[in-house]
């Protein structure tokens, strides 16, 4: 492996078991309270979307992390894409930015499901994202060594 892989494979582990962690917590919490509403069926789809959004996401905060020597970006995409407040309380324009995002497509994949909405065009937006990700983090490397 070479030094950018060995960095984007552990920087994957390191999010994939958080997010395992993560999904545990919040799973148990709401089998407790009794607010878990989903079957036994849709939990293990549910799951995997975070774990597999992990992906492209560490392969974009890879590309960044070259291009701008700082990691703030996924933060902003967070919060335009209706991750921390609901998106029908954003302002109209935010809105129809988020739907550009990758993080709104991360939150719509994994709304789908639970049977609200359909995956297809959130899992080719999230392979899109990865894709292109991963060819800036790859020639940033490149740049960044010579």
């Amino acid at each position: 492996m070479n030094p950018l892989q060995l960095r984007v494979f552990g920087v994957e582990l390191r999010d994939e078991l958080r997010g395992a962690a993560v999904l545990v917590l919040l799973g148990t919490a709401a089998a407790l309270l009794g607010t878990l509403h989903a079957s036994p069926l849709a939990l293990p789809r549910l799951a995997a979307v975070p774990l597999l959004g992990t992906i492209p996401f560490t392969l974009l905060s890879v590309s960044v992390g070259f291009q701008l020597r700082a990691n703030a970006a996924l933060f902003p995409l967070a919060v335009l894409s209706g991750l921390w407040t609901p998106i029908e309380l954003l302002p109209d324009a935010v809105g129809q930015l988020a739907r550009f995002l990758p993080t709104y497509h991360l939150a719509r994949l994994g709304l789908a499901q639970l049977g609200a909405g359909t995956s297809g065009i959130h899992l080719l937006a999230l392979l899109l994202t990865g894709t292109v990700a991963a060819g800036v983090a790859a020639l940033s490397y490149r740049h960044a060594r010579t």
